[in-house]
């Protein structure tokens, strides 16, 4: 149904820069139906999400608006920059003021499908009619008036994929089915005859509402899809009265919705269109989420004919007007259902180096688009904290501070490329926090598609009273370059991060501040801060290469630890490297960050033995965009050094200690290698992953010569099978 603001009025524009030869590539694939879904040539489920514009005929004939030319709004509906993401075009043409097909064609219509084309979308050409249509003399439009039109424009278009066909949009009367069906499937057959291929979109009486009549009584002729028009004036969008309109209908034969619309502000909307985002557009919203078979355009696009999406100044309308509301459905749905049955566009690469075991603060969730390394349901960072995504992120006073992924909302996911996994039993702690009661809260972990377990976050109170959410005692397989994967449930929590902790492993940590310490070449301060874990930081306020402070551990026995540094990242941060005893271990690590932000990091691998350990962080430079050497620790944990194993492997002992031994770490000319299946394969690969040596085991004890490896930390890897084991030592 048309609804526009003013009478129309005799105004022509010219167009320009608008190309009418169409690139192979810009081409989509030959749609066709397949019971009552759109399909395409794979078998995949199709679902043609977009916006209806302005007839071009009536493009400036706007009093009140600031008018736009034809191609700035169709550029603007598909331009993934703005923040739209209509993947089909419907095209009105009104044919009000040029009766003529061929001058139609050549003024209204076709420099507006190339440009459609060239933007990589379907285009659905809507002969726009609202109008009676003549039986036997009745009065309306003729049918030889439909049929002349299509007969010109179908035969052009007849090799073009892209493009749909739209015969009639809204028949008023005769109010009966049997007298449409007779006018209109002369109609098809005549365009069919010469375009075999294209969709074809179809009507029906009293505004494009009758499509129950077509279940029983269908049209013939292949790849149809029958339209409804709706609005709020035909009742409220509960399922029982959206299932009597048209989803009944739509389990049975193909149903396109090229119209629906609302808009509170009555300078925008009329009887027709009145109603409000919460009361009528969110529920149909959830509706036809819930029916996917059914395809939709938005009417309408432009700041002239009601319901816009824009006021007359090209403000895009929120709140309880349709405008943000359908642009964020879009963003969301952007992939969904498309053409190829893939995912988002584009490649995934990781934003920080991840392990397990370790933390992995959910804000540093892969690079990627949406559905590609997210997904997210509304355009923007809604808390405009850290990066310039979609995803919702905002500050925190919780344990190390930094960011937080929040304003969640169910369906959304975020995805984390891990370097590194250590196969063996974890515990999984997942801190959230919320001030939401609502019901269905649940976050489910998954590592390369395999379920690790699901939490459901509490009403902690506040947005800023945190809990730990835990998995116990979780198998999880070795292997590198996993991804782990959040999957968001209900929403209204917010997420800090995940910890894997290997189970029986024990962690210590040690405030920075409360350690004993002392520094060379700069001096140390202790300086309050709120966000950190003990209230405190220590600022080593270093200016050079080669300051450090050492902090001083009192220690029994011998064990070795995974290090990690907790720490505030800045602008004004250096590079640092671990000493102990001398010796320089782990590789050089980055506290460099353009804005300040807590981070924690693994550092080194240390063996303790009874006595005074001194741990030394030196400063080995800065990074090039870093103005200072500052150091600005927060604290030191030490996390017994994991060495597991599945049950069962054939490098354990049933369910015992594993069978292989490795010594002496730290190494200078020779490692032994004990208990390994002859054929297995062993590599050392240093801190930075680079592969140092590769060799097959000779046996139940192997020696490896490592004296022409560098000082400092290395990964052992021995593989047989599908079961790994893995060890860090040192060269010494």
């Amino acid at each position: 149904m048309t609804r526009r603001l003013y009478p129309l009025h005799a105004c022509l524009f010219a167009l320009a820069l608008i190309v009418s030869v169409v690139s192979a590539q810009a081409q989509k694939p030959w749609l066709h139906i397949d019971g009552n879904q759109i399909k395409d040539p794979a078998g995949n489920p199709v679902t043609l999400r977009g916006v209806s514009v302005l007839p071009s005929e009536h493009h400036n004939e706007c009093t009140t608006c600031n008018n736009k030319p034809m191609s700035e709004m169709i550029a603007w509906q598909a331009d993934g920059s703005r923040g739209w993401y209509s993947r089909v075009l419907r095209l009105p043409v009104t044919t009000a003021k040029v009766k003529d097909p061929a001058t139609s064609f050549a003024t209204h219509i076709d420099p507006y499908v190339q440009q459609a084309i060239a933007l990589n979308q379907y285009v659905i050409v809507d002969l726009h009619l609202v109008s009676n249509y003549d039986v036997n003399g009745s009065g309306g439009v003729k049918q030889q008036f439909v049929m002349d039109f299509w007969k010109y424009v179908a035969p052009r278009y007849a090799n073009t994929p892209n493009v749909i066909f739209e015969i009639f949009n809204e028949p008023v009367n005769p109010d009966n089915w049997t007298s449409w069906k007779n006018y209109i499937q002369p109609v098809i057959d005549s365009i069919r005859a010469v375009a075999p291929n294209n969709l074809i979109l179809v009507g029906s009486p009293q505004w494009s509402t009758r499509v129950n009549s077509a279940v029983t009584n269908p049209l013939t002729g292949g790849n149809l899809v029958y339209v409804y028009h709706i609005y709020p004036n035909q009742g409220a969008a509960t399922a029982a009265n959206l299932n009597t309109k048209f989803g009944n209908a739509a389990n049975t034969i193909p149903v396109m919705l090229t119209e629906f619309g609302w808009n509170q502000d009555p300078n925008y909307s009329d009887g027709v269109t009145f109603g409000t985002t919460g009361g009528w557009g969110t529920p149909f919203r959830n509706y036809i989420d819930a029916h996917p078979w059914i395809s939709w355009q938005g009417w309408i696009f432009d700041n002239f004919w009601k319901p816009q999406f824009f006021d007359w100044n090209w403000n895009l309308m929120s709140g309880e007007n349709q405008g943000r509301f359908m642009q964020n459905w879009l963003f969301e749905l952007q992939n969904h259902n498309q053409p190829g049955g893939a995912g988002g566009i584009g490649t995934q690469t990781p934003y920080a180096t991840h392990t397990i075991p370790g933390r992995i603060q959910t804000e540093d969730f892969d690079i990627g688009a949406q559905d590609v390394a997210y997904h997210d349901t509304d355009l923007g960072n809604n808390g405009n904290s850290y990066r310039s995504t979609d995803v919702d992120l905002g500050t925190t006073t919780d344990i190390g501070g930094g960011y937080v992924v929040g304003y969640t909302m169910n369906g959304e996911w975020l995805e984390y490329t891990l370097g590194s996994v250590a196969a063996g039993n974890y515990n999984i702690g997942i801190r959230s926090a919320s001030a939401s009661s609502n019901a269905g809260k649940n976050i489910t972990v998954k590592l390369d598609g395999v379920t690790l377990g699901t939490v459901t976050p509490n009403n902690t109170g506040a947005w800023e009273t945190w809990e730990t959410l835990a998995l116990n005692n979780i198998s999880i397989a070795g292997g590198s370059n996993k991804v782990l994967r959040l999957e968001i449930a209900g929403g209204s929590f917010n997420l800090n991060y995940i910890e894997f902790t290997p189970v029986g492993l024990m962690s210590t940590l040690y405030e920075a501040e409360t350690t004993s310490r002392w520094s060379s070449g700069a001096s140390n301060t202790v300086v309050a801060q709120a966000q950190a874990s003990g209230g405190n930081l220590v600022r080593v306020s270093a200016d050079g290469v080669g300051d450090f402070v050492e902090y001083t551990y009192t220690h029994t026995g011998m064990k070795n630890y995974d290090v990690y540094l907790g720490f505030r990242a800045g602008p004004d941060q250096g590079t640092g490297q671990v000493y102990k005893d001398g010796a320089a271990y782990g590789s050089v690590f980055d506290l460099y960050s353009p804005t300040t932000v807590y981070k924690e990091v693994l550092v080194a691998n240390l063996t303790f033995y009874t006595g005074q350990q001194k741990v030394r962080f030196t400063v080995a430079g800065k990074n090039t965009s870093s103005t200072g050497y500052q150091f600005t620790h927060d604290y030191i944990k030490l996390v017994d050094h994991a060495t597991t194993l599945n049950a069962g492997s054939a490098l354990r002992q049933g369910a015992g200690p594993s069978l292989i031994q490795v010594f002496p770490n730290p190494a200078t000319t020779v490692l032994k290698v004990n208990g390994v299946p002859e054929d297995a394969a062993i590599t050392i690969r240093d801190a930075t992953g680079n592969l140092r040596l590769s060799q097959q085991a000779e046996g139940n004890d192997t020696s490896i010569d490592v004296q022409r490896l560098r000082p400092g930390l290395h990964i052992l890897r021995v593989v047989y099978g599908d079961e790994v084991f893995t060890y860090t030592f040192l060269k010494e």
